[in-house]
Parts: structure tokens; C-alpha cells; sequence
């Protein structure tokens, strides 16, 4: 990886964009572990933690600087 690369990963698993990283994938287990029995609640749990990490994913991808 570039640096980069480096700083954009770092500021979404530990800076600026950490809580929604941090909440969204324990949120997507929860919505795979109560898939069957739920599925509604769920499909609303996976949503919501897919959109908090690609929301984390492409800001800190843009918050490092491009050259």
C-alpha cells in the first residue's frame, strides 16, 4: 500500500471516521446472527451498518491529500 493508502486506513479504523467503522461491523454480525429468526430487523441492522462503513470507507479515502 502507499502511504497514502496508510493514512486512509488509519483514519478510518482509528482517527476521524473510527465510531462509524467501530460501531458498523459488530452491527452487520448482530443482523447475520438474528438473519432467520428476524429478518426484517435484520435487513434494516445490515442497511444501516453497510451504509456507516462505506460512509466511513470513502471519507477517509478523501480526507487524506491526493499528491
Amino acid at each position: 500500500p502507499t502511504a497514502h493508502a496508510k493514512l486512509a486506513a488509519r483514519a478510518m479504523t482509528r482517527g476521524a471516521y473510527a465510531h462509524l467503522f467501530w460501531v458498523a461491523m459488530p452491527l452487520g454480525l448482530v443482523a447475520l446472527a438474528f438473519a432467520t429468526s428476524t429478518p426484517l430487523i435484520s435487513a434494516g441492522a445490515a442497511l444501516v451498518s453497510l451504509f456507516m462503513y462505506e460512509h466511513a470507507f470513502v471519507q477517509a479515502g478523501q480526507s487524506v491529500p491526493l499528491a
